[in-house]
């Protein structure tokens, strides 16, 4: 099954269901306790022992839940699995990761207006770069553009009418007043707006860039590293029979294969650089590490990929990782990548998200009003009789009957084509319903089709309600 993003308004998905989810808690952690694989010379229980310590603030025993997510202004199909995480802190440690080892050009945010009567959308950017960038290297924008910004945002909400979305927004723009930083990178910035504007309770949390200072990262890395031409073995193979299984054609999907030419072979990581660049390093038979031209580079400070993040993240930190649909989708590979080079059964994983349009001035369940005025268009013309006035549809029913009753086998033309009158006089006899519910579905279309500019999940979190509960 391929995990996808609910489709209506107020529509979630969570896989595993909630009520079964403390039972995959308690069953990852039966399952890894059975782990006897060792990682940098350390056997698979003192290395997560370790790996918690150095990642996990105040982590004093228990189970652990984790999500994690790039910062930026997400919709609230992200902001969901925060929300499952809060919920499951009572009785778990519960922490977020903020990724900001991920490389993006800019961050930006889909802005509702109304302009001459119109429902419109316009997009605003409160970093643009024309180069990638590590996003824990890219200093906070300067406040006064973003202050610009913020305002030309507020007179786009104001339009709209809704007094709760310019009302959450004043509340963020508080918050920007309250937490910018002009000394902080861009990656803290937005993960504060996002952690102050929710007000998180019972989730610790912490940055992949730190992680990757820790030891315990170091020494995952390291293993991976010293052993590279079983893994990018391992690595490639799985994605190989991935694709295959499920017909993908596409060679980069859902990650592109660890290149080996002559003696280099790819790392499962990324080198960041001077600017913020990042890039793939190679390992050479002597060990060294160099870059794809094959010059030595510093290797001192490896980053993540998304396959090498989850993998130390659902192994070595957690009991329970809460993913969105796209990466529980591409977690699959990752479990065959865990059976194949660790030998073990992987611990199973969840997947959250949902859909939600903003309280904006629009009927939010539109769609779900005509797929079932459709519906019921269709039984009408199926079924005429039901809806056609009763003393006139019984005789041409009753009429329908006794010819079909006095036939036996394959009807002949001549009774078929009476059938087929009596089914059209049955049409005519209900043309009123059938009619009436047309024009309740042409006005329907007409209202969706002007209102759906507005009828999008990819909104930003500040213009809904500051809660998880």
């Amino acid at each position: 099954m391929k995990y996808s993003v609910p489709k209506h308004h107020n529509e979630k998905l969570i896989s595993p269901p909630f009520e079964e989810l403390g039972a995959a808690v308690e069953s990852n952690r039966r399952r890894m306790e059975g782990y006897t694989f060792t990682i940098a010379g350390l056997s698979f229980p003192a290395f997560r022992r370790m790996a918690r310590d150095e990642v996990l603030s105040l982590y004093g025993g228990g189970p652990v839940v984790l999500s994690a997510h790039q910062p930026g202004i997400p919709h609230m199909g992200v902001v969901e699995k925060l929300r499952l995480l809060q919920t499951l802190s009572a009785g778990n440690f519960a922490s977020h990761i903020v990724l900001d080892t991920d490389e993006i050009e800019d961050v930006r945010a889909i802005i509702p207006l109304t302009r001459n009567g119109d429902r419109e959308t316009k997009e605003f950017y409160l970093y643009r770069s024309d180069i990638p960038r590590a996003i824990f290297t890219i200093p906070a924008p300067r406040k006064e553009a973003l202050g610009g910004t913020f305002s030309e945002m507020a007179r786009c909400l104001e339009s709209t009418g809704s007094k709760s979305i310019v009302s959450s927004f004043q509340r963020f723009r508080k918050i920007d007043e309250d937490v910018y930083d002009h000394d902080s990178n861009l990656g803290s910035l937005l993960a504060s707006y996002l952690r102050r504007f929710f007000d998180y309770k019972g989730i610790r949390e912490t940055t992949m860039s730190s992680i990757c200072r820790t030891e315990s990262w170091r020494a995952f890395a390291r293993s991976v590293t010293d052993n590279i031409d079983g893994f990018s073995k391992a690595y490639n193979g799985c994605l190989g029979q991935f694709r295959k299984e499920r017909n993908i054609k596409t060679p980069h999907s859902p990650f592109p294969d660890l290149l080996r030419s002559g003696e280099k072979i790819e790392l499962p990581f990324w080198s960041v650089g001077e600017g913020g660049r990042r890039s793939r390093p190679f390992v050479i038979e002597s060990g060294e590490m160099v870059d794809a031209r094959g010059e030595k580079t510093g290797g001192s400070f490896l980053l993540p990929r998304a396959m090498t993040f989850t993998i130390f993240a659902r192994l070595f930190l957690c009991d329970l990782f809460i993913h969105g649909t796209g990466g529980g989708n591409y977690d699959r590979a990752t479990d065959m990548i865990i059976r194949e080079y660790f030998g073990v059964e992987p611990p199973a994983y969840c997947v959250t998200t949902a859909t939600v349009y903003p309280d904006l001035p629009m009927d939010r369940e539109i769609e779900l009003k005509i797929q079932r005025l459709k519906k019921e268009l269709r039984e009408i013309k199926q079924h005429p009789e039901k809806y056609a006035g009763p003393s006139r549809a019984a005789t041409l029913l009753e009429e329908k009957a006794r010819i079909t009753s006095s036939r036996s086998g394959k009807l002949d033309r001549e009774t078929h084509l009476r059938i087929k009158e009596i089914n059209e006089k049955l049409r005519r006899e209900a043309a009123g319903p059938i009619k009436e519910a047309e024009r309740k579905l042409m006005k329907l279309e007409r209202a969706e089709e002007a209102e759906r500019p507005w009828r999008r999940r990819d909104f930003p979190y500040f213009i809904y309600g500051p809660t998880l509960d």
